[in-house]
């Protein structure tokens, strides 16, 4: 922990504090303010093993938690941490995810310095901090993506000004499309047309001060939905392959949702560091499951997946991109166990490991996986927090359908998120052919290339390119 030491610095209050970090381990990183001792300030750690967010006030000596979530951070990438604390509450946002808040302490410490916080963790960075008092600065957030499902040419995407910072009282939060008020209120719904467009935000205090903030949405029509599925029928419309050593799997519909209840592992290869195979680059690759292919689709080039997913095991969950069989696809993998999260590509059968990161995932709870497959390479998100990129990556399969493959995993529900209603559909979309990595999200400065994720240089090189971007 590195608290500065002005001598001044234990009298601030009321003030944002900002940095940006750079964690290169899976260990815990954070920060502290209001700190006047070691027993008495307030503590925000972020820890990838734990996979929690968490604050906590100190005071006497006794640690009382505030606030608590699941969520970590991008491993190996620069993310911009915001803190601004007053009487009226503590606001904690990573980028564009905001900490369980504002947070409001029933017995608010007075004031004190800051620091940054690094447990355990063999390198972290800690950037650009600073420490300014608080003015009235609105923060729109929100999902900016949906699809049209019903093809009624629109479709609602809920937004929030819950980060927002103002030293006083807000008396109006509007939300806009050019200068119509579409809606109003700290929370709404903004009903957005198919395509991209954008809406602002406009925040007024008590004392009449304003500011605004503008956040891009996108919205994918009917006509390009290639396959869509409410979970409601039966398993016609999968094929599903056994190929872990202890199966059978267990498939089925329930609940509205596409369910997998059974422990069916196995590989080729051993998990660890030092388990490597003639068959396959890497470790903690070779692995066997069990998989449900939507069938058709064998065409598919430029499409994107997205479903809902809550594993009730800490094993590896896959979802597979560019099938064209068994020997040739992507591996899109997220394992609990080993606290990883990777894009694998199949082949002639051989695994090579394009991309991997530190990530962990929390059991019984929902999480948001997209994964777009435009141009030349794959690209994976899970929720908005944190991604992993290999630019430049050139490789020869353009096509194939897509499919969920479940690894050494006792249960595992898949669902679709629809707007704020999670678990209608599985949806698979056609590209725009825009190559777009990033989704419409707020306005950010841009970061020089390479800085964000690591290069990996692949086994084997074709003709083409692009890059493979896992945003989890």
């Amino acid at each position: 922990m590195l608290v500065y030491g002005n001598d001044d610095a234990g009298d601030w209050s009321d003030y944002v504090f900002d940095m940006v970090v750079h964690p290169a381990d899976d260990d815990t990183i954070g920060a502290v303010f209001y700190w006047q001792d070691e027993n008495n300030h307030y503590e925000l750690s972020i820890d990838q093993q734990t996979f929690t967010r968490q604050l906590v006030r100190v005071e006497s000596g006794q640690r009382t938690v505030l606030a608590q979530e699941s969520g970590a951070y991008r491993h190996h990438a620069e993310q911009d941490l915001r803190i601004a604390v007053s009487d009226r509450g503590i606001i904690v946002t990573l980028d564009d995810q905001l900490l369980d808040g504002p947070v409001i302490d029933s017995d608010p410490l007075e004031g004190g310095t800051v620091g940054v916080l690094s447990r355990s963790i063999s390198r972290a960075s800690f950037d650009e901090v600073s420490v300014n008092g608080q003015v009235l600065s609105a923060r729109a957030l929100g999902q900016h993506t949906a699809t049209d499902l019903d093809g009624n040419g629109r479709e609602g995407i809920p937004v929030t000004a819950a980060a927002t910072i103002s030293p006083v009282a807000v008396a109006s939060y509007d939300w806009l499309t050019g200068d119509k008020v579409v809606a109003t209120g700290r929370d709404a719904v903004i009903d957005a047309p198919v395509g991209a467009s954008q809406v602002t935000l406009r925040v007024t205090d008590v004392n009449g001060n304003m500011s605004q903030d503008r956040i891009d949405l996108q919205v994918t029509g009917r006509d390009k939905l290639m396959f869509a599925d409410d979970f409601s029928g039966s398993l016609k419309r999968y094929t599903i392959v056994d190929d872990g050593t202890n199966g059978p799997s267990d498939w089925r519909i329930a609940d509205d949702a596409l369910v997998q209840d059974s422990n069916i592992g196995g590989g080729q290869q051993e998990p660890g560091w030092d388990a490597w195979s003639k068959g396959g680059e890497g470790a903690y690759i070779m692995r066997d499951g069990t998989h449900s292919l939507v069938k058709g689709g064998e065409d598919w080039i430029d499409y994107a997946v997205e479903v809902d997913v809550t594993p009730s095991d800490d094993d590896a969950l896959e979802v597979l991109v560019r099938y064209v069989d068994d020997q040739h696809h992507y591996k899109v993998e997220l394992d609990d166990q080993a606290g990883l999260a990777q894009i694998i590509l199949v082949e002639d059968g051989y695994e090579t490991v394009l991309a991997r990161g530190w990530h962990n995932y929390a059991q019984d709870e929902s999480m948001r996986l997209r994964v777009e497959a435009e141009g030349r390479p794959p690209v994976g998100q899970r929720g908005r927090d944190r991604d992993l990129r290999i630019p430049g990556h050139r490789h020869g399969l353009r096509q194939g359908r897509r499919g969920a493959l479940q690894l050494c995993q006792h249960r595992a529900s898949i669902r679709q998120p629809d707007g704020d209603q999670p678990g209608r559909h599985a949806v698979a979309e056609r590209g725009d052919g825009h190559g777009g990595a990033r989704p419409p999200g707020r306005h950010r400065r841009r970061r020089p290339a390479g800085r964000r994720g690591r290069k990996i240089r692949p086994a084997h090189r074709r003709r083409g390119g692009g890059h493979v971007l896992l945003r989890l």
